[in-house]
Formats: C-alpha cells, sequence, structure tokens
C-alpha cells in the first residue's frame, strides 16, 4: 500500500486454518450455532495477527 508516495505496508503473513500456529478451528456449522467458537477463532486469529505486526515493528 502506498500512500503520497511513500510505502506504508509492504509485507504480509496469512494466517489461516492451515497456518501451525492457528490451533482453533471448527466447521461451519460449529460457527454457526456456538457463537462461543466463533469469537474463540476471531480471538486467537486476532493475537496471531497482532503477534505478526509487533514482530515486523521491531525488525
Amino acid at each position: 500500500m502506498k500512500r503520497s508516495g511513500t510505502s506504508v505496508w509492504r509485507n504480509f503473513n496469512t494466517i489461516s486454518v492451515f497456518n501451525e500456529s492457528n490451533t482453533i478451528a471448527y466447521t461451519p456449522e460449529q460457527y454457526a450455532t456456538d457463537p462461543e467458537a466463533l469469537r474463540a477463532a476471531f480471538s486467537r486469529v486476532s493475537d496471531l495477527a497482532v503477534g505478526k505486526l509487533i514482530e515486523e515493528l521491531k525488525r
């Protein structure tokens, strides 16, 4: 992403059900019927994403 000719964001990491750090995954049916499962999954992915952002900022 560029803003005024300056790169704001260059690197990215993907978080998916296949990422070894993502240990929480449910079926679509479980997400639809169990709000806590959906909350837990989003919470874990958010933690992973923030962790990756912090790693990049420390470089």
